[in-house]
């Protein structure tokens, strides 16, 4: 199947063999391929170019010569697939601002690879068996791919590698299980300014390289670098300079032991591994009531996965709809995830801190909807010409509209109210933005508005 210049389609239960592609997409928009198997094609299981706010949900891919092909589009969602005995499993090339989440890669040879590619989220994946995990590459007079998020990945027994950054700047790679590589877990090569830290790095024969020395192997004190299985080091001092006495979960010397390194260290290395919800994490009660509300996850999300950010912690707050205003596509402004529906009709997947949401809450336990996270300490979001639903990434409760958003050129700011007939009402410049809430904000043309505080 071959679709060229088209909009709002859904894809689903096809089951295509033995074919050059199983689905090719390009020059189109708003596309779900969902619940559908591809397997022995030649080129591609689904190959997307030049596309734009694509959903790939729910699909079984396996040997075909490229598993999900992605070439020169953006927004694109791959999530909930399993891939299988391809070459590449998921491949991105020239491809932004995409989600790769919650996907089961294995006996690929390379996992995931991203080429040339940049702010995308790469979130709960499970990589086993691979020649290569994840690989972020490099494509000549391209660049790297950068500022790519790597998170909540399991990679086990990949041969070569777990996960590798090549030619690529500033990406992070946090909260990941790294074990049983057979030759390096997690290589930085020709790579500077990545950061690295809260992951388990365990039991493969090298456990890291980093052939630059420009890269950062663990977060700032007392929030710490890596498990590595092989650190020998004691815990008896604590401090930024593990020079006070007392234990701090935070090895006294740093972990050096990179394969082929050239002075590279993770000075905070962890004495345990980390956990699933590790210590600096903390939970916030946002206050909701039965019916709609306009609210914001106040704190960096572990997972950006709908269905695992709005999960109550206390399991006795229960929606059913949640809703979001898009400014950038014009096609379909509205995403939403409905839990009745099938897969193919949702489109809403990812949520995270920069975001406010209309949520349809059918049940309220305690009255709270129960969420857990990172504190943020800087965030920017951009803002686009009119109506734009956002988020208030801060718990800082003493912040003004005014003070907040000055220098943003903001004209109009709304907020939820349950008792008024559209649930929404207008504030003035002295109204105190409060955590949890959700915002409409109008501006007059593109900006970015930094939260900061």
């Amino acid at each position: 199947m071959i679709l060229v210049n088209c909009s709002n389609e859904i894809l689903e239960s096809q089951n295509i063999s033995d074919a050059s592609v199983g689905i090719e997409i390009g020059f189109s928009s708003n596309i779900t391929v969902a619940n559908n198997s591809f397997f022995l094609n030649s080129k591609a299981g689904i190959y997307i170019y030049s596309s734009t706010n694509l959903s790939v949900i729910n699909n079984t891919v396996s040997n075909c010569v490229q598993g999900i092909y992605v070439m020169n589009s953006n927004l694109t969602n791959i999530v909930n697939n399993s891939i299988s005995n391809n070459g590449p499993g998921i491949y991105l090339s020239n491809s932004n601002m995409s989600v790769i989440a919650n996907n089961n890669v294995s006996n690929n040879d390379r996992s995931i690879y991203l080429e040339a590619s940049n702010n995308n989220l790469i979130n709960g994946n499970d990589i086993e068996n691979n020649t290569y995990g994840i690989w972020l590459d490099s494509l000549r007079y391209m660049g790297g791919s950068n500022n790519n998020t790597i998170t909540e990945n399991i990679a086990v027994s990949n041969w070569y590698c777990g996960i590798m950054i090549e030619g690529s700047y500033n990406n992070y790679v946090f909260n990941n299980y790294e074990s049983l590589s057979t030759n390096i877990g997690i290589i930085m090569y020709n790579s500077h300014g990545n950061k690295i830290y809260h992951n388990n790095i365990m039991n493969n024969i090298n456990q890291a390289m980093d052939n630059t020395n420009d890269n950062y192997w663990n977060d700032t004190y007392p929030s710490g670098g890596n498990y590595w299985s092989d650190y020998n080091g004691t815990d008896v001092m604590s401090g930024s300079s593990q020079d006070l006495p007392g234990s701090d979960g935070i090895g006294d010397t740093p972990y050096t032991n990179f394969y082929g390194g050239v002075g590279a260290q993770d000075n905070y290395p962890l004495m345990a591994p980390v956990q699933a919800s590790p210590a600096n994490s903390t939970f916030f009660k946002i206050p909701v009531t039965v019916g709609w509300n306009l609210i914001s996850i106040p704190l960096i999300p572990t997972s950006t996965v709908l269905s695992n950010v709005l999960t109550d912690k206390d399991g006795d707050t229960i929606w059913d709809r949640v809703q979001w205003y898009d400014p950038c596509n014009t096609a379909n402004h509205w995403k939403q995830y409905n839990t009745g529906w099938s897969a193919s009709l949702n489109d809403l997947w990812i949520i995270n801190q920069k975001m406010g949401v209309w949520i349809n809450i059918t049940t309220v336990g305690d009255g709270f909807l129960n969420v857990s996270g990172y504190i943020p300490t800087s965030t920017t979001i951009s803002l686009k010409t009119g109506w734009n639903m956002v988020g208030y990434p801060s718990l800082c409760t003493n912040m003004t509209v005014a003070n907040a958003l000055w220098g943003t050129g903001a004209t109009m700011v709304e907020v939820f109210d349950p008792n008024a007939t559209y649930r929404t009402k207008t504030v003035g410049p002295t109204y105190v933005m409060r955590p949890g809430e959700g915002y409409w904000i109008y501006v007059p043309a593109d900006t970015v508005w930094i939260v900061d505080w």
